[in-house]
């Protein structure tokens, strides 16, 4: 057991006990457990995967799947209190993802209902309007994103007519160009990260998802420890990190099937089951990272206006007591 004078940075030394000589006590570092709580219930009830982006204080929510089966325009911001409504998309969509901050955030693809049945538009947000950008290079639903309004990365999904693919694409702030294919058509899932460094989590056909997860080092795809339990439709925490993220709900892709209000949490060695959700329910908006995120609104039986917060106390120094 080491000797120190004060102590040391907690997330450098987790799991380590020292003795502090200046406290005259036995310390230790360890990582604190998370809780779901209830957030502040949206003003319209959404579903379809409602594009999530910035924080769990300061974000918001676009488009998504309003009763009964309707693409929607609306948006929400919150401000770790409760929601507001704020100026519209200029395009109806569900299925649709999203990436970046309420400042400076973009949304891409999404499904209708109606031929076409999926549309390629680019949106991006500063906080008040609306303004386009580049489109996407075909009309999709059901993929994924993550990254910045000028580096964001949109991957895999459904093509009407054509069925799911294993496309990658990087936007600059104006235009989207192909990147590495992922390992299988896919969709239905969850993303965390950049651009240079993502994680797709869960989704469906189950034969590149459901327990598949895979990291992206911005030119490839590579294979990733599997989720303990198969899930399609499921959240993942959006600003999360390869290192750090959540698998959040989802509809099973087991048999029997599993509670699709299960959550698994990422360390970057492996996948751990946390507290599930107080609903359970796949299709969720995803705001936030590992530690503070927001699951908004999804499916459970019907669209729904609850959200729920996960608080995962950070890593923390501890005190060791004998009796």
């Amino acid at each position: 057991v080491q000797k120190l004078g004060s102590d040391p940075t907690p997330a450098d030394t987790l799991g380590q006990l020292f003795y502090n000589s200046a406290d005259n006590e036995f310390h230790i570092s360890a990582a604190g457990s998370g809780s779901w709580s209830s957030g502040g219930n949206l003003n319209t009830s959404r579903a379809g995967w409602p594009g999530g982006m910035g924080t769990t204080t300061t974000g918001a929510v676009c488009g998504g799947m309003t009763p009964p089966d309707v693409p929607s325009v609306l948006v929400e911001e919150y401000n770790g209190t409760c929601w507001s409504e704020e100026n519209d998309l200029p395009t109806i969509r569900r299925f649709n993802f999203t990436c970046g901050t309420v400042a400076a955030g973009l949304t891409a693809t999404g499904g209708l209902q109606s031929s076409p049945w999926a549309i390629n538009n680019t949106d991006e947000y500063d906080g008040t309007s609306w303004a386009a950008g580049g489109n996407y290079p075909a009309g999709f639903y059901y993929g994924n994103g993550c990254g910045t309004q000028t580096a964001a990365l949109g991957c895999q999904g459904f093509q009407a007519a054509v069925g799911y693919r294993d496309e990658t694409f990087e936007y600059d702030g104006s235009s989207w160009a192909e990147a590495g294919d992922y390992p299988g058509p896919i969709g239905n899932g969850g993303m965390s990260g950049i651009q240079t460094a993502a994680m797709r989590v869960g989704g469906y056909p189950s034969t590149h998802g459901g327990v598949k997860c895979n990291t992206y080092d911005g030119s490839s795809w590579a294979a990733s420890p599997d989720l303990n339990v198969s899930r399609s439709q499921n959240g993942a925490a959006p600003n999360g990190t390869i290192t750090a993220t959540l698998a959040v709900g989802g509809a099973p892709n087991a048999n029997p099937p599993v509670t699709v209000g299960r959550c698994e949490q990422w360390d970057g060695t492996a996948w751990a089951a946390i507290t599930q959700m107080t609903q359970a329910r796949s299709k969720v908006g995803s705001i936030g990272t590992n530690e503070s995120y927001l699951a908004v609104g999804g499916d459970q039986g019907s669209p729904n206006l609850a959200t729920e917060l996960w608080d995962n106390s950070p890593i923390a120094t501890k005190t060791i007591t004998v009796s």
